[in-house]
């Protein structure tokens, strides 16, 4: 057996071609000749073999063989370990837009949880005011029992006989006109509910714009500890780069003390907007408000460089990102130092649609339903009642037969129809004086609502300016940030060839890195700004 023959591990190498018959020996000349045994059996074994064996065995064994099949179980071990991998790291690591974060906030906030209930009431009370004007239908039974000296309904004379008497109604009124009480009512319920959706939207304005200014912090504080590890490196380079010039007698001690002492200053600096970063993030959960956010669950944020021609028309879409350079946010407006022209003239159509503007006149057609009804307060009202009884009754200890029950529902059915006018005549001036005090709420409501829509004013134009001013802001931070850099490798390259002090490139990496943090802070408040004009409904 070749199990036998080769009891250790061998490697052959067959080259050549070979015959198929194994009888002829010259066959087994040309197989020595072409094959090669390395192992712990001389190759003397192998001669009883033939080609064909051989070709087999070359086969079974070949060590190419066993290393691609090697290698291919490998390859896929490692990408079902690739595939698992990449699929927790999916699950487990959320991508958060600001307005996922909004929507998400819309849904858990507590505010709007209340009003949805408020508006809901205000359905209710509609649907109500709605079936005041049905009639009024109601149905009564009565049963008594009296025993002794009592009163005989038949003869209506004092007998001592045990009685049970039972009666039964159905009476139905509705008022046919009451001033337009009703009517009025109706349209404040209505109103009513309509103030309650704008305080909705309201209120989802205000959690909105609470959301953004969470999130703008938190992006604020990430992408500033990426500029400050951005100088940490650069510090821990120049650091390493004077110490080999003081091994080679270019520096001095006081470099290099200088230069450990900048790493430790960025180092506190890192870990300090570290923990502004963690506490925006607690920030920004609390404002998103719900349970199943846990406090300590990590949200990945992302800034998409394509969304950055977005910037003039609305914020959705934007990202927060780790995994940006130390230079901040690409947010930079594509339109020059002026920016969008946001004249204030063209928001006066505008400010009108705004929850609080809204909110102002619904107060003042509030007030005026009010003095009207106060005026239906002195109009006399009509009303229209109807109903039918009947009754049952029968006396124990006569012998007597009572009256069968359905013969006495019939001859005992009454039925009855009535009319009703009520006119105020003397109400110790009650009516006088509610309307009094209905007139001056009215006319304080529209003093309100010109204050209100004179001060929507005010705050839509300076939202307009402060966007015009923070797009110039940036432009100019821009040319400032391009002046700094050029000044900071102008002293470094001076500082490495000996020309400048440490101190002063130290100026000047601090120089840059705050006109870095300016630039950032400008693009976030242009983000901000913009979000906030957009709920004044500009558009443009």
């Amino acid at each position: 057996m070749a199990s036998h023959r080769f009891r250790y591990r061998f490697r052959f190498f067959f080259w050549g071609k070979s015959r198929k018959t194994s009888s002829n020996p010259q066959e087994k000349e040309v197989k020595n000749e072409n094959c090669q045994i390395i192992g712990q059996e001389s190759v003397k074994n192998f001669d009883n073999l033939t080609v064909g064996e051989v070709k087999n065995l070359q086969k079974t064994v070949n060590p190419s063989n066993f290393a691609s099949r090697k290698n291919e179980t490998i390859m896929r071990c490692f990408i079902i370990i690739l595939i698992i991998f990449l699929s927790s790291d999916i699950q487990a690591q959320k991508v958060w837009t600001m307005d996922d974060c909004i929507d998400f906030a819309l849904q858990h906030a507590h505010s709007i949880r209340q009003q949805n209930l408020q508006v809901a009431a205000a359905r209710d009370q509609v649907t109500q005011s709605k079936l005041a004007f049905t009639p009024y239908l109601s149905a009564g039974t009565s049963g008594s029992l009296s025993w002794g000296r009592s009163i005989d309904p038949e003869t209506n004379i004092y007998n001592t006989v045990n009685y049970l008497n039972t009666g039964f109604s159905l009476s139905a009124s509705m008022t046919l006109w009451d001033g337009g009480r009703s009517i009025i009512a109706l349209r404040e319920a209505k109103l009513n509910k309509q103030r309650q959706l704008n305080e909705l939207q309201r209120q989802r304005i205000n959690v909105e714009l609470q959301v953004i200014q969470a999130f703008i912090n938190a992006l604020y504080f990430q992408e500033s500890r990426l500029i400050h590890q951005k100088k940490l490196t650069d510090s821990r380079a120049l650091l390493h780069q004077v110490q080999v010039q003081t091994e080679l007698g270019l520096k001095g001690k006081a470099d290099i003390a200088q230069a450990e002492s900048q790493v430790a200053e960025d180092e506190l600096s890192c870990l300090q907007c570290e923990n502004q970063y963690k506490q925006a993030m607690l920030d920004l959960k609390k404002m998103m408000g719900s349970q199943e956010l846990e406090v300590n669950e990590e949200l990945r944020m992302n800034t998409d460089e394509n969304d950055a021609d977005t910037l003039h028309h609305s914020s959705s879409g934007w990202l927060l990102s780790p995994h940006r350079g130390a230079g901040g946010v690409s947010l930079s407006p594509h339109r020059g130092a002026g920016g969008v022209s946001l004249s204030p003239l063209r928001g006066a159509g505008e400010v009108s649609q705004h929850p609080t503007a809204v909110a102002a006149r619904m107060r003042v057609k509030s007030a005026e339903l009010t003095v009207k009804q106060a005026r239906t307060s002195f109009i006399p009202s009509l009303s229209l009642s109807a109903g039918v009884s009947t009754g049952y009754h029968r006396s124990y200890g006569t012998g007597i037969a009572p009256t069968p029950f359905g013969k006495q529902w019939h001859d005992n059915m009454g039925s009855s129809i009535s009319t009703g006018i009520s006119i105020p005549l003397w109400n110790q001036l009650s009516h006088v004086n509610t309307l009094r005090r209905s007139k001056r709420e009215l006319t304080l409501a529209r003093w309100e609502q010109e204050e209100t829509m004179r001060q929507l004013q005010i705050d839509f134009t300076k939202a307009c300016l402060d966007v015009e001013a923070c797009q110039k802001e940036i432009a100019q931070q821009q040319q400032k940030l391009v002046a700094d850099s050029i000044a900071h490798r102008v002293l470094l390259r001076q500082y490495e060839e000996g020309l400048s002090s440490f101190l002063h490139l130290q100026t000047a990496v601090s120089t840059l890195q705050q006109s870095r943090i300016s630039l950032l802070r400008q693009r976030l408040l242009l983000i901000l700004k913009k979000r906030t004009l957009k709920q004044y409904g500009y558009t443009s």
